[in-house]
């Protein structure tokens, strides 16, 4: 199995999903540079749009990502693209994950 291009690390913290028709809470379950897998009964379908606030381990203020797109759902589950819109809104990310980041390769 191959080793993912970016390594997605474990978290157990709060998130906040919107869409232009409703918001709901979740818990955010990983984080990499491209994306996040969050948790919630918010009804979301892929190829969906939202905005999500993650809560980030010993980071402050929370991430705000103002368009993320949702690539799978299952079970309650859903994966979805993190792409902060500006270098400057990236680093928070990237920050976090060269200081938390360790191998995995799961799906």
């Amino acid at each position: 199995m191959e080793a993912r291009q970016s390594p997605r690390v474990p978290l157990a913290s709060t998130a906040y999903l919107e869409s232009d028709r409703d918001s709901a809470e979740g818990a955010l379950l990983d984080l990499s540079r491209t994306g996040a897998r969050l948790s919630s009964v918010y009804p979301v379908q892929p190829r969906d749009y939202l905005s999500l606030n993650l809560s980030l381990p010993f980071q402050v203020p929370s991430l705000e990502v103002i368009l993320a797109a949702v690539r799978w759902v299952k079970g309650g589950k859903l994966w979805s693209g993190v792409y902060p819109d500006s270098r400057e809104r990236a680093k928070p990310v990237k920050n976090f994950l060269d200081t938390h980041s360790t191998p995995n390769t799961s799906p």
